[in-house]
Formats: structure tokens, sequence, C-alpha cells
């Protein structure tokens, strides 16, 4: 190994390790106790779509509810799977843009594009994705849940990923969904 990828894997090595023990402090300081690795990893996901929320890179937030769905999904969690794929269908059906803030000192000072974040009608718009609602049947058949289970996960939690920028209503999604659902 090189003297420079030596200094690099140091570089990244650091900042990955500070920034776990940021998210265990912040872990500590609000529940009073030492995370579990699982926990650990759930402030990951939830910090890493926050700052996508904030930064108005909706794609790139969608994919970090992705990613928490397909973890809890490993974790055989199907019930909070579900609830995120519901989450991620949320935000395809409205048709998520990576729009991106300009910052200065660490504050955001403007928008790179003026478009909405949201946009049905993009070139790129796709809908609900079938992987996602093929994911869910998988879940519900694991779980052992039906179409009304699904319906009532996504009322009672997956309505609150809407977003006032969003095109589309959450019935209208629904509607969406249930036209793709594999259960």
């Amino acid at each position: 190994m090189s003297d420079s990828q030596f200094q690099v894997d140091l570089i990244v090595k650091g900042s990955i390790e500070k920034q776990l023990k940021a998210y265990r402090k912040a872990f500590r300081k609000r529940e009073k106790r030492e995370p579990s690795a699982e926990e650990l990893q759930l402030e990951i996901f939830d910090a890493e779509r926050a700052y996508y929320d904030e930064h108005w890179q909706m794609g790139l937030a969608r994919n970090a509810l992705l990613h928490r769905a397909r973890y809890l999904h490993r974790l055989k969690r199907y019930r909070d799977a579900i609830l995120y794929y519901l989450a991620v269908s949320v935000y395809d059906a409205n048709g998520p843009r990576n729009l991106g803030v300009y910052e200065r000192r660490g504050k955001i000072v403007g928008l790179i594009d003026d478009r909405p974040p949201f946009d049905v009608n993009d070139s790129l718009y796709m809908g609900v994705n079938a992987t996602i609602t093929h994911y869910i049947g998988i879940c519900c058949r694991k779980g052992k849940m039906t179409e009304e289970d699904v319906e009532q996960i996504y009322k009672e939690g997956a309505v609150e990923h809407f977003d006032e920028h969003m095109p589309l209503g959450p019935d209208q999604v629904w509607s969406m969904l249930q036209e793709k659902l594999e259960i």
C-alpha cells in the first residue's frame, strides 16, 4: 500500500469513527443509555434522510428510506419494513427530484434549481415502483399480513411521510399502490 493510500484510509476511517461517536453521543443524550448496533444503524438512516430532506435532495431521501426498509426486512421486522417500503412508494408516486442547495459557512442560502422538489410531469417520472410493491408482498407473506393490514399501516404511518410539496395526496397514492400490490 502506498503512503498516499494509507493517508486516505486514515482520513476516511477517522471521519467514520467521528460520525459514529457523534451518533452514539446523540442517542445516549436522548435515550439515556447506550445504543445497540441495530439502533445505531437506524439512527444513521434517520440522520441521512434528514440531511437529504433539508438539502432538497428528495431522490436521495427516498433512497435513505429504501435502505432503512431493506435493513428492517433483513431483520425480519416485516411490519416496520412495510411501513418504509410504503414511504418509498409515497416518494416514488410523487416524482422525487434532487435539487440541491447552496451553502455558505454551513448555512443554506439558496436552491440550485428553482423547480419543485417533486414533479409527476418530469421526464424521469416512473410512478409507484413494481419492485417495491413486490417487496411489500414478500413481507406480507412472510409476516402473514393481508392487504387490509398494509392499508392500515399506510393510513397510520406512511401518510406521515407526505410533504406539502407533493402533488399527489394520500388517497391518490393509495389507489396507485393497490393496483400494483402483490399480496
